[in-house]
């Protein structure tokens, strides 16, 4: 109601000008569609609306209406400067309505067939390799086997920097790539904390989620079992309040959750967790 009344009082007034600040937050998903109608249904080149928010799904939705009429544009903060840049298109001309997706990603970035290996990793039918994006595995991957999980651990290990880019895409593959890479750096360290030959070890390796793999090591309580030595530095609960940034998730086409959360991390925040991350298990 509040959200129509201002809408309508946009309209009947002079006002040439109205900026909604996340409009379809909290809401659900019948009225998030009914809002984007709106904020469509109203804009015009007399009447201009400025709506910011976190939500890929609400920009899609917002194209989808209309496409490829709006402007769309994303702040990215990275090393103490903000920046304004546009999100292009990811394939102009086409009937193509979804703005932000893994498909448009790996149109343009997919570079090594990881983005291609993400969007397909949870199908049961799928010719992945059941240990992608997991700890324990030298396979190589990708579209000529251009990476491997030990080669994505390694960009942790070594990692100073997430770089700056002018293009929404490829920050976004960055963000993700790395968010990816950390979940498999943690479970390597994770399983280096388990005591060599302790049945636990073929446990972890055996659990599918990062949820499971951390309960074949600690007690509810967060006490580590025996075999298991941490760093003084790790607290289980920091590592869980993570997982679910960290974990694989099972969702159709592209681990949507996961996507969502990297596209709204800046890359400032990407840098941080990585730093926060390692400092957990001592690095």
């Amino acid at each position: 109601m509040v959200f129509l009344f201002h809408i309508y009082e946009f309209l009947g007034s002079d006002k040439t000008v109205l900026v909604l600040d996340d409009p379809a937050s909290s809401l659900d998903l019948v009225n998030h569609y009914k809002i984007a109608y709106e904020i469509v249904r109203t804009s015009s080149p007399a009447k201009h609306i400025l709506v910011l928010t976190h939500s890929p799904t609400l920009i899609n939705t917002i194209n989808g209406q209309h496409p490829h009429y709006f402007n769309f544009y994303y702040i990215e903060d990275y090393k103490g400067k903000r920046y304004l840049q546009p999100i292009p298109y990811a394939n102009p001309g086409t009937r193509d309505t979804c703005l932000i997706s893994l498909k448009g990603i790996s149109a343009s970035f997919d570079y090594d067939g990881l983005i291609s290996d993400l969007r397909t990793r949870e199908w049961p039918s799928s010719t992945v390799h059941p240990n992608l994006f997991h700890f324990d595995t030298i396979v190589r991957f990708g579209s000529s086997g251009q990476y491997s999980n030990l080669s994505l651990i390694n960009e942790i290990d070594s990692f100073s920097s997430i770089g700056y880019s002018t293009d929404f895409f490829q920050n976004t593959y960055n963000k993700i790539r790395k968010t990816i890479a950390l979940r498999i750096w943690v479970e390597k360290e994770l399983y280096g904390m388990i005591a060599n030959g302790d049945p636990k070890q073929s446990q972890f390796l055996g659990a599918y989620t990062l949820g499971e793999k951390i309960n074949v090591m600690f007690d509810r309580n967060g006490s580590p079992k025996p075999g298991i030595t941490v760093p003084s530095t790790f607290v289980r609960d920091r590592l869980m309040s993570k997982k679910a940034m960290l974990n694989e998730c099972v969702h159709y086409d592209s681990q949507v959750m996961p996507f969502a959360y990297a596209a709204n991390l800046s890359l400032d925040d990407v840098e941080s967790e990585i730093i926060s991350i390692k400092h957990l298990f001592g690095k």
